[in-house]
């Protein structure tokens, strides 16, 4: 019998609902994967099972019209991960090269993805749907359905818990070329406040989760990494490394400067909100319509320090959240992947999705950035900027392009590796110029970009470095943090170009170095350092930069 494409899709949602997201009675723990003493089967497998529990109607009472929306499935998902329903697995970056230095006693706080098997089977299916070209209607029922969601835990490790992360990690995945061949990141079987049995425990953290369907909660928990049964590295990487991009996403420069002209607001910017949102970056540019405007990087502090989270108690920045979901941004910009610059997009509403997403290639960002970049993809949202264009696939520090209108020029800039700070992907971070030839104004905004990878880009363009460019405002990098090169915002020997503004989007906490002393002093000479936690105002909303 024929069916239309959204009852199709129903369907298929009520049979992974039935088979995969709900205990299925006569369905063995390995074929559940719910068991990590015995394994699981990979995903073809599971499919298979899935559908001949379907045909046999051990699924038990259907659903009808009783089926979750996708908030109450995620949320199901969770429910299931926290209670031991569903194997779930810890991603972290590979840390065995010493990436991270310590000063002293100091502690560096980590984000790691967090995935169960029901996480990969549900977006896989919705994926693999939304892909049919056979079938328009399926694939849009999907789309119109689904929706990224966040599975994150954080933790604060000290250098000797770095030595047993990293000690882990070659453990089980070797050193050298070995290694190399595993990609940027680690996999590991992990159970939350579930390691009863003692010898399966490989390491233990203390941290807290961060879960978002809508707005997004953090609760405390202890997150134990067990021994990974049954798999060589080659099916684990397979099995889980499963989100892929297209290659039409990667745009040339010209293509992305092409598509920004079609979407960019045409007039000038009248004033920038820079919201308040803790360790975490999204800036509203706007015209004198505020209506007409675009976000450059849509984030959320996703990094507290796990002793100062209490479960239960909201860290959700309300009225700023509620300030971004009020705009309607005709574009984003992405500075870059990392979670403080994307994770505010799944509190503010589906409506996000349908705009245009510039952005640095993913290809090492975490899964669960993978899982938001799949889902632009697969709408036909997300333009790559190529990191990879230079000789041997290194990046190359450069002018992107420009749009010189009348009154305003934008350019738009990507940074290349600096030694000052040990994240390629902050260094290789899209950074916006934005001149207002009218009143003779600079604003720059660098996202995670040190200042040596800017002063690469502009050399590399013919232009002036930072310590010898007029800048009126600028966002600062990575929040203040001292991975910068600070020295560079003045230069030594060279006279001073002062400015107006230079806002940190930051907590204002220097226990958290948050933002760094000297890199603060070092701004002062040039500039008014505003703070988005302390000088907020008069809503507490955003630090506003009128133009």
């Amino acid at each position: 019998m024929n069916i239309g494409g959204k009852q199709r899709f129903k369907l298929e949602l009520e049979k992974f609902i039935s088979t995969r997201l709900r205990p299925v009675s006569g369905i063995s723990s390995v074929e559940r994967g719910t068991d990590p003493k015995k394994g699981w089967n990979d995903r073809e497998e599971r499919s298979a099972i899935m559908q001949r529990a379907w045909r046999e109607g051990r699924h038990g009472e259907r659903i009808g019209h009783q089926q979750p929306n996708n908030h109450e499935l995620c949320h199901e998902m969770f429910w299931n991960a926290y209670s031991g329903r569903s194997l779930m697995f810890i991603q972290m970056e590979e840390l065995s090269r010493g990436k991270i230095k310590f000063e002293k006693e100091e502690k560096v706080t980590l984000y790691f993805s967090l995935a169960t098997l029901q996480m990969f089977d549900y977006d896989i299916m919705m994926f693999d749907i939304m892909e049919n070209s056979e079938d328009e209607a399926y694939a849009d029922a999907a789309k119109k359905y689904y929706c990224p969601y966040i599975f994150g835990y954080v933790a604060e490790v000290d250098r000797e818990k770095y030595r047993q992360l990293c000690l882990l990690q070659e453990e089980v995945y070797g050193s050298g070329t070995e290694a190399e061949e595993s990609g940027s990141y680690r996999w590991f079987l992990c159970m939350l406040d579930q390691g009863d049995n003692k010898e399966q425990v490989y390491l233990q953290l203390d941290g807290y989760v961060v879960e978002a369907a809508s707005h997004i909660t953090k609760r405390k928990h202890i997150l134990n990494i067990i021994e990974t049964p049954g798999k060589t590295l080659k099916e684990l990487r397979k099995e889980l490394d499963c989100y892929q991009m297209r290659r039409c996403c990667l745009k040339s420069d010209n293509a992305i400067i092409d598509t920004i002209k079609k979407h960019i607001p045409s007039g000038p910017l009248h004033r920038m909100d820079i919201y308040r949102i803790g360790n975490g970056n999204c800036v509203c540019a706007a015209e004198n319509d505020p209506k007409k405007c675009f976000f450059y990087d849509v984030g959320y502090n996703c990094r507290h320090k796990p002793k100062k989270i209490t479960s239960g108690a909201s860290y959700n920045y309300v009225d700023a959240m509620r300030a971004i979901s009020s705009r309607s941004p005709a574009m984003v910009v992405l500075s870059h992947w990392d979670m403080d610059h994307i994770a505010g997009s799944v509190a503010i509403g589906k409506s996000i999705f349908e705009k245009p997403w510039i952005a640095p290639d993913c290809y090492d960002a975490v899964q669960t950035a993978r899982r938001i970049a799949k889902y632009l993809d697969l709408k036909d949202q997300l333009y790559l900027v190529d990191r990879r264009s230079g000789p041997k696939g290194k990046a190359v520090a450069r002018r992107i392009g420009s749009i010189n209108e009348i009154s305003h020029e934008y350019l738009f800039y990507m940074g290349d590796k600096a030694s000052c700070d040990a994240s390629i992907a902050n260094c290789e971070g899209i950074m916006i110029e934005y001149r207002d030839k009218m009143n003779d104004r600079v604003v720059l905004m660098l996202g995670d970009v040190n200042y040596t990878s800017f002063d690469n880009a502009r050399s590399n363009a013919g232009e002036k470095l930072f310590a010898e460019t007029k800048i009126d405002d600028v966002i600062v990098p990575h929040h203040g943090s001292k991975h910068t090169d600070y020295i560079k915002i003045t230069g030594p020997g060279k006279p001073l170009v002062k400015g107006d503004k230079a806002v940190i989007c930051c907590v204002d906490d220097v226990n958290e170095d948050r933002p760094n002393k000297e890199h603060k002093k070092e701004l002062e000479k040039r500039f008014e350092v505003l703070t988005t936690e302390s000088d907020a105002s008069p809503d507490k909303v955003s630090v506003k930069i009128d133009l």
